[in-house]
Parts: structure tokens; sequence; C-alpha cells
């Protein structure tokens, strides 16, 4: 008996009863206290069956796999439920997805014939095959989105704030068009057995996580060594390989070929399954950590896992980022209250009565207080006001974590802010108000529990304040890497030093707790720049431009003409006026040469202020702005 030193999961075992006799193959659950629902050997070996039965029944279908003999799931045998299966004889695996060895063509063959296999695992006729009840049907990606994230969360060993990001985000963006067919469910080239002469898959390998679900979550996953580097621990990876030159197909070749082969026209939303293929992996590195911790784990690389898993979260939220660019680029810019989630138009609705009921008549007053030498005690009447709101679910609607918070999206949050910035002091009341904010994401993020006991309860609740301390007297501290103060090590201490002014929150009575910035690397310089600053200034200024543009084209498409009038005056003042200011900096960082003519800026900056008269002048513009501003 000897156990296979391939693989993360069930540990599995060549069985060799002399030369005479068959090899088997067992496979086996780990010992001690698994998961619920992981390391299913059961699941494999009913597919093994099913598809054994296929090919029987149905001929050259297509999905290979090794014949089983039994199951046994009575754990007093050998410690835990195990299968047996024939060992498929004079074929080989092939581990390193770059396949060192073969030349390009055979390594093109090799790729094809796993997309091949892909395919035909997801042609499979699951009412011929006696597969309908083998998962539910429909919704497939939301399921596995909540299992694998009460799987990391049971496993859970250290915070992996990219981790967190993507169970915040992937139930946001699930698709809407799933297809329901058998999916494998851990797909890459070391689960199939090749044939020594020829690049044919003889055998599927692992199905322990297979099921009924979205064939499109089995091609991502397929594609994942693509973005690992090629030295990446336990899944070795072709980042930075010349898949040209060793004839290995890209992850859009693969796209394509599987879209050919199952007459697909194009996968649009291929990031997002991308990101939510690297968050189940980072949640299985996760719990193989967590076993191996505990002695459990089938291999001895596994206590290397636990940084890997963040590394694989990073990645997947590296997709989920590009996926959600790509949705915002090709949307149909609709800006208004009417585009949000049906729970957070009623959240609106209700900020905006509690604004204009309780918080907008006191304004005055609170003006009056706050100007005053009592403006450091905070007044009654806010205080009720804060405990209005928090009991009728007004509170902390600025935490997207839906533990602490109200769970939105930066855009909901957005149109709350909206309302609450229409007061000073309104803010506070729904406990939304700087520094705090800030504040408390930190420590939600990345304090200890105790320091989440000590200080961050607290806040959440209103019962105290916080302060930041960023601001220094002789930098420019809105840049962090400016900042002097120096933080260093000593011992078990933290030894803070260095100067700061207008520190927000400090004068109040309520602060318990300041958050200081500060550097442990006093020689870290910092980039000083006018012309990065006039870039940044520009691309501002262009992009509030450009939202400006598409809200006023929606209106006009929806509202008509008339009822865009407003912002389309908007638009003849604020476009032309920052075109006339974005090429001013670019002339000014030229210096004399961008009044010359070798460059094309002074011929631009003088028809884009013609612009500002031929269209009618500012002036008039603005007037009628201002009209309709005052009659609304």
């Amino acid at each position: 008996i000897r156990e296979f030193s391939h693989g993360q999961s069930n540990p599995t075992y060549l069985i060799d009863y002399g030369p005479n006799a068959k090899k088997m193959v067992l496979r086996k659950k780990p010992p001690g206290k698994l998961l619920p629902s992981a390391h299913a050997i059961e699941r494999e070996y009913r597919v093994y069956n099913v598809f054994n039965r296929i090919m029987s029944a149905l001929g050259q279908h297509g999905v290979k796999v090794p014949p089983v003999l039994d199951l046994c799931d009575d754990p007093l045998v050998i410690g835990t439920p195990f299968y047996l299966m024939e060992l498929v004889q004079g074929q080989y695996i092939q581990v390193d997805p770059s396949l060192p060895g073969m030349n390009p063509q055979s390594r093109q063959q090799v790729y094809k014939a796993m997309v091949d296999t892909l395919c035909s695992i997801h042609k499979v006729d699951i009412n011929k095959a006696g597969l309908t009840d083998y998962g539910k049907h429909g919704n497939y990606v939301e399921r596995q989105v909540n299992i694998w994230t009460k799987q990391y969360k049971r496993s859970e060993t250290h915070s992996i704030p990219s981790m967190d990001r993507l169970m915040t985000w992937l139930p946001q963006h699930l698709p809407t068009n799933e297809t329901t067919t058998v999916v494998h469910g851990d797909i890459r080239i070391d689960n199939f057995i090749f044939r020594r002469d020829t690049p044919e898959v003889v055998a599927t390998l692992d199905w322990e996580l297979s099921t009924l679900g979205d064939p499109i979550s089995d091609l991502a996953y397929s594609c994942i060594p693509h973005f690992l580097p090629v030295n990446f621990p336990i899944i070795s990876g072709l980042k930075g390989v010349n898949m040209n030159e060793l004839g290995i197909p890209t992850h859009e070749k693969i796209l394509e070929m599987y879209c050919e082969k199952m007459n697909l026209h194009q996968i649009d939303n291929f990031d997002f399954y991308m990101a939510f293929s690297f968050f189940r992996v980072a949640s299985i590195l996760q719990g193989v950590f967590k076993r191996s911790t505990q002695g459990q784990a089938s291999s001895d690389k596994a206590s290397a896992t636990g940084k890997l898993a963040e590394h694989m979260s990073d990645i997947g939220w590296s997709f989920a980022s590009k996926e959600g660019f790509k949705l915002f680029n090709k949307m149909n810019p609709t800006i208004g209250v009417s585009a949000l989630p049906q729970s957070t138009q009623e959240l609106h609705s209700k900020l905006e009565c509690f604004m204009t009921e309780h918080v907008l008549p006191l304004e005055e007053t609170f003006s009056r207080y706050y100007s005053s030498d009592k403006k450091w005690t905070p007044h009654p009447e806010l205080e009720n006001l804060k405990a209005k709101a928090k009991s009728e679910g007004l509170w902390n609607l600025f935490l997207p974590n839906k533990e602490y918070g109200a769970g939105l999206t930066n855009v909901e949050y957005a149109y709350l802010c909206e309302i609450m910035g229409s007061c000073l002091y309104a803010p506070e009341v729904f406990n939304c108000s700087a520094p705090d904010t800030g504040n408390m994401e930190v420590l939600s993020e990345f304090g200890t529990e105790e320091q989440k006991q000590k200080w961050l309860l607290p806040l959440l609740n209103g019962e105290i304040r916080s302060c930041f301390a960023m601001t220094e007297p002789k930098v420019a501290s809105s840049d962090a890497t400016n900042i002097e103060s120096s933080i260093v090590e000593d011992g078990d201490n933290l030894v803070l030093n260095g100067r700061k002014w207008w520190t927000s929150g400090a004068m109040d009575p309520r602060m318990k707790i300041i958050i200081f910035m500060g550097k442990n690397d006093p020689n870290a310089l910092s980039t000083r720049d006018t012309i990065l600053r006039d870039i940044a200034t520009s691309r501002i200024e262009i992009d509030q431009c450009r939202l400006l543009v598409l809200k006023t084209a929606h209106m006009m498409d929806v509202a008509g003409n008339k009822a865009a009038a407003k912002e389309i005056a908007m638009i003849k003042v604020s476009v032309p006026t920052t075109v006339s200011r974005v090429i001013d900096r670019a002339m000014q960082s030229f210096g004399a040469a961008g009044l010359s003519g070798d460059f094309p800026m002074a011929g631009f900056y003088v028809w884009s202020r013609a612009l500002r008269i031929a269209d009618g002048p500012d002036a008039v513009h603005e007037a009628a702005i201002a009209k309709r501003e005052l009659a609304e």
C-alpha cells in the first residue's frame, strides 16, 4: 500500500496485490472532524458509477472514468468511509500545466483534449443519465458562494481583507442566465489521465465537488493556472511563461475553443466567474490550512497554504474589480434613486422623511449652539435624535459589512450621503460622521477582537467618539507619504514621535481613541510634483463633466429635452470651462513652449475659449440655471 503524494484533499492510496492481480486505488475521507459537505467521496463514487453505466449503455459518450468497485460508508473498517476503484494502467498524469518534456504540438493537443472532455461532461443528458437529483437546479453560483462563504468562515484563522470584499461583492453580481449541467467542480490538467502515446484523455478523476450547476464555473476554474506564477506552491502556474512558444493556448483561446464546441456566442461576465473561482480556491486552501493546524491534512505541503489563501483571494478581487469596471462602462447611465434596489429606495425615502421632520427644523438651533463656547459639549437634542435614528434603523449606514452596518454599495450609500450632507450636523445623528466613520472602518478591517470589543462596538453604538491624528504643521500631510511622525517598535510597545495639529475630534469630551498616522520607516521619501497634482485635478474635472453629460443624455432619453433644460445649460458652462482649465495646465507644464507654434496647446486654448461665447455666454446659461434651481 502506497499513498499518492499528489493532492490536498482526500487521501488516496495504491493497493498492489502483486504482478498477477489488478492494482486498486483506495480513496478515503481525511480523519477527524470535517466541515459539512466537504470531502464528499460518496458523490465521487456515485458519479463514477453513473458514467461507467453511461459508457456501457451509450457507447463512446466522451466522459471516461476509472471503473469503481464498491463504496464502504462504515467508518469502523479503516477509520473513515472509502471506496475502491481500478487503477487505470499504462497512462500518466501531468501535474505541471506547462507540460515539460512535450513538444508544442503535443501540448496544444493535450489542452484541446481537456477542453473537449470538459464539453463532453457539460453535454451529458442528466435525464438519461439518471442525474436529475444529483444537485439542485438553478442558482448554482449563488448557492456556491453561500456554501464557500460558510466554509471559509468556519475555517477562518486570520482576517483576509480581499476575502471579506469578495464575500460582499459576489452576491451582488451573480449571473442571471445560468444553465444547468453536470459540473466537475475541480477541472485542472492534473485531474485527467492521458495516454502515453497520444494526448487522449482516458480518465477524469477527483469528482468529490461534482454536482449539477453552471458549466462556466468549470471553464473558469480550468483557467486558474494562467494567472499563477510558475513557482506558485501547491498549484503550478503559467504566468510569465511564453505560451505561444510552448504551444499552450491562452485563457482567451481556451474560452474561444469552449464556446465554439458548445455553440456559444461569447461569455460577457467571464471575469465574474474567475473572481468566483479564485474565491472558492481561497476558501479550500483556508480549509486545508485549518486542518493542518489540527493535524488532519492529507499532504505535508498543507501547512504552507495559509498565505496562499490570501494570495488567491487577492487575485480573485482583481478580477472582481475588472468585472466591476467593465459593467460600469457598459451600463446605461441611469442616474437616479429609481435605479437603486427597492430596499435602498425605501431607506432613502425614510431618511428624507427623518431629515425633514426631525433634523432640519433644529438646524438653526444647532448652528447657534455649536458656534458658542459650549461647542465641545454635545447638545442634548442631538443625542435624542441619535437615539431616535438608531431605533428607526437609520444607523451606521456607511459600513458595507452587514455584520456592523447597512451593507450598502458605494453608489447606494452616496445617495444617502447626498441627503445627510444637506445639514452640517446630520451625519452625526446617523452615526455617519467623520472621523468616526474612517476609524470604525479601520477597526472593523484590521482590529483585533480585543480592540473591537473595547473601541469598535462602543463607536458603533454611538457611546464614544474618536479622533484622527494625521495633519502635521511642517508638511503637506494630506499626502500620507509626506508625514514625518515616526512609529518605532520597542519590545511589546510602539514609540510614537511627532507633532500633530488639526486633529479632528480631539476636543470632544466623548473621545476615547486616537488613530495616529506615522511611518515605521522615517527615511521614506515622498513625491511633490505640481504637474502630478495638475494631472490629478484635470482627471477629476473631466470625469465630473463626463458624468454630468451622461446624466443629461439619460434625462433627454427618458423625460425629454425640456425636462433636461437645466442640465443642458450646466453642460454648456461646465464643459468648455473645464476644457480651458485643462489646456491651461498643459500649457503651464510646457512653459514658454506651450505658447509657441511648436505645440498645439495655444490653438486649443483659443478655440476652447471661443466655445464659451459661441454657444451662449456663461452668464446667460448661469442665469437660466439659477432661475430653474429657485423654481424647484
